[in-house]
């Protein structure tokens, strides 16, 4: 089988040169047979089937070809390998069928707070890595317009770990508003019935763009060392999703905001434009380590994270050089999270009863990373 030398034609839909069809050809080969240690220009990394692997080339190739209109990351050509993926079980309820969002829990050790998608009600649920269906939380002060993506940080009061829900999908980009809650997050009891709702009070804040309405899937809340250095600590950011090719950036998706929320609501807040553009298709959502050191952002085919050394801002580290990790063929890959001991990440897909996958994350991969970053960055 062979590629042309030059020319540009079409693979699975996508534009293709001759170097990427090789590289398309390369991958295929490499998902069939053993695993590879790292990722060559997003050719080899771990097994993926051909439509994950197609995905990451084209989103690896977005990212190399610098299609922005800010600051734009960039994918490093040998990347750190992370641990494959496996799945300890399913979702084990049909209360969760959505999936949107993921956030590891702070007071309860083990656990991951899930929201579904739209229009299914101010609820959050809890399931652990085996899937299993631990507590169900009533959010009391709050609606579900189109709840996308769930996150745990600090918050105002200082020792203690809040809740986020991001109220921010807009498929039409026809919301002159949207919100995100914040929760003192609960410790549940022992024993207690996964079905006894545990009814918590949320406070709303009303957010609008300054550029005009966007659709958000991705948001993340700054913490750990850096960001109390920073004084950043409790900063909501979110990541607009789209195509990446609409000539309208509310429609392209990509682009980082962040807001400060106050310690108590007090009109409408505006979110604040960043430098960063990220260049990635469909980012449905994202996280960061509870020590602050690793950011991801994950689209519906791939998995990619950002190293943040210290003293850097969350927009110097995301406008940075990047890493595609390890994931899996989702049926419609949306949620991502760190454990609370920054050691693994797990993500879920939409849909009923969806494999939770877990991919380990040892503290070596995190120095490997950095040594990776520096040397992109001295080359």
């Amino acid at each position: 089988l062979m590629a042309p030398t030059s020319g540009s034609f079409q693979i699975a839909g996508m534009a293709c040169h001759a170097f990427e069809a090789l590289a398309v050809l390369a991958a295929v080969v490499c998902a069939a047979g053993a695993a590879a240690a790292s990722c060559q220009e997003a050719v080899c990394q771990t097994p993926r089937n051909s439509h994950n692997i197609l995905m990451q080339l084209n989103s690896a190739r977005l990212l190399r070809e610098g299609m922005t209109r800010r600051s734009t990351p960039k994918v490093m050509a040998t990347c750190p390998a992370t641990a494959d993926g496996q799945s300890f079980g399913n979702v084990q309820t049909s209360q969760i069928n959505e999936c949107s969002g993921l956030a590891a829990s702070r007071k309860n050790p083990s656990m991951y707070w899930v929201n579904n998608d739209s229009g299914a009600g101010p609820t959050l649920y809890a399931i652990d890595r085996f899937g299993k269906h631990l507590a169900r939380l009533q959010v009391s002060g709050s609606s579900a317009t189109d709840w996308e993506d769930v996150a745990v940080g600090p918050g105002p009061q200082e020792g203690l770990s809040y809740i986020y829900i991001a109220d921010t999908g807009d498929n039409y980009r026809s919301r002159s508003s949207v919100s995100v809650y914040r929760i003192e997050e609960p410790k549940v009891p022992e024993g207690r019935d996964r079905n006894d709702d545990i009814f918590v009070n949320a406070q709303e804040f009303v957010i609008n763009y300054p550029d005009g309405a966007h659709d958000c899937e991705a948001m993340f809340i700054d913490q750990g060392s850096m960001a109390s250095a920073k004084g950043t600590a409790g900063r909501v950011y979110i990541i607009t999703k789209g195509d990446n090719r609409n000539s309208d950036p509310r429609w392209a998706g990509g682009d980082v905001y962040y807001v400060d929320l106050p310690a108590v609501p007090a009109g409408t807040l505006t979110f604040q434009p960043t430098s960063v553009h990220i260049p990635v298709e469909w980012i449905t959502g994202a996280d960061i380590t509870p020590t602050g050191s690793l950011i991801a952002v994950r689209s519906y085919g791939e998995v990619l994270m950002w190293p943040r050394e210290n003293g850097q801002s969350v927009e110097e580290s995301v406008g940075s050089s990047g890493c595609t990790v390890s994931s899996q063929n989702e049926k419609q890959g949306e949620a991502v999270a760190f454990g609370a001991g920054s050691d693994h990440y797990v993500t879920v897909s939409e849909g009923s009863y969806p494999a939770v996958w877990y991919f380990g994350l040892p503290q070596e991969y995190h120095q490997a990373v950095k040594v990776s970053v520096a040397r992109a960055i001295e080359s």
